[in-house]
């Protein structure tokens, strides 16, 4: 499941005639009302799209009619429970089957001959599990000396649980909003789980952590920019830039479709006195050693002093406890180099966030 209100379904069945078959569903989320034995529920609903076998099974000769899985709560309960399946027929009736049990995985039960049940060995999901990795760039083991804190005001805070001199290293710089009256709760939020993924990243790969943050009263364009000017890196390292607040374009700037990030804590501030464009993060830190940069900015990409933009939150399903794929890892952050840029926004978008889980991009 994505949080963009789509995922996939995989289906494990045997036919009338006692073949074994698995069948791909993608699916799209539904939100509405059902009335279930005279009280009214919260219903969630996943519909299937695109059924396609996986293992076995020809749709020339085989046909298999997509399933919709429905989850509800109680208005008062925080998280969708599996609650029935139906499967409209070619004819336009309509099956329902009832869930017997639930079972929500762990990794340990991410077996290689579970996982095959469900994937063929060529699949991405299986390759990340269970074949075994080629060369990658850095191998190394962290030392667990904490730094100090930072107690000047004026100066990016920076620690980290993990530093050493000679081994590789992880290193995260957030720029946060936090004062701000609309979004700041919002762009604390970012931090939080930014800091827990890439933190839980560099666990899974063996790297040290180590963090820089501009918030609350050292936000400013300053406070940014020596952040940026300040990270050393060497090619076994990682460098992660987040920028969450406002942001906005100026409009003889279009040839450029990277966002203003508007380092303003008062409207009364000039704004173009108190602005860096992502550009400016890149030219720094393309040059730096590290292997692998990363720049992220969940803003507005739109004209000035247009905000983002308040949803509702996501419906919330029981979550598994399956922990980070290291291979997963090797892949995409010690088997790639160059810069990655990404934003929330295109010129004219405008960033969406809740107050719930914060910005939807990060």
């Amino acid at each position: 499941r994505y949080e963009n209100k789509t995922g996939f379904i995989r289906v494990k069945y045997y036919n009338t005639k006692k073949q074994y078959r698995v069948v791909n569903m993608d699916f799209v989320e539904e939100e509405s009302k059902r009335d279930i034995n005279g009280v009214l529920y919260d219903a969630l609903k996943f519909v299937g799209k695109n059924p396609s076998f996986i293992l076995g099974g020809d749709e020339e000769t085989e046909a298999y009619n997509p399933d919709y899985i429905w989850f509800c709560k109680l208005p008062s309960q925080k998280d969708y429970r599996p609650w029935g399946v139906t499967s409209p027929d070619a004819d336009g009736s309509v099956t329902q089957g009832t869930i017997i049990s639930v079972k929500i995985l762990n990794t340990s039960e991410l077996t290689e001959s579970y996982v095959h049940s469900f994937f063929r060995t060529d699949e991405a999901f299986y390759i990340n599990l269970f074949k075994k990795p080629t060369a990658i760039l850095t191998s190394n083991k962290p030392n667990t000396t904490p730094t100090k804190p930072n107690t000047n005001l004026n100066k990016p805070n920076t620690s980290s649980t993990t530093q050493t001199t000679t081994g590789a290293s992880l290193k995260l710089i957030i720029v946060a909003n936090t004062l701000d009256a609309r979004i700041g709760v919002t762009c604390q939020l970012d931090i939080d789980r930014v800091k827990k993924t890439f933190k839980d990243i560099a666990v899974a790969l063996n790297l040290n952590f180590v963090y820089t943050e501009v918030k609350g009263v050292e936000f400013n364009k300053t406070n940014l920019l020596n952040a940026v000017n300040n990270v050393t890196s060497k090619n076994s390292d990682i460098i992660v830039f987040c920028y969450t607040g406002h942001g906005y374009h100026f409009e003889n700037d279009m040839q450029n479709p990277y966002p203003q990030m508007d380092m303003r804590t008062s409207p009364k501030q000039d704004a173009a006195a108190n602005t860096v464009n992502v550009t400016e993060v890149y030219g720094k830190l393309k040059t730096q050693s590290a292997h692998l940069k990363l720049i992220l900015t969940d803003c507005c990409n739109t004209i000035l002093d247009e905000q983002k933009m308040f949803s509702k939150s996501f419906a919330s399903t029981m979550r598994s406890n399956i922990q980070w794929s290291k291979s997963n890892c090797e892949n995409l952050f010690l088997r790639q180099s160059g810069v990655v840029v990404a934003s929330a926004a295109s010129i004219g978008e405008i960033a969406r966030c809740n107050l719930e889980y914060g910005g939807y991009f990060l």
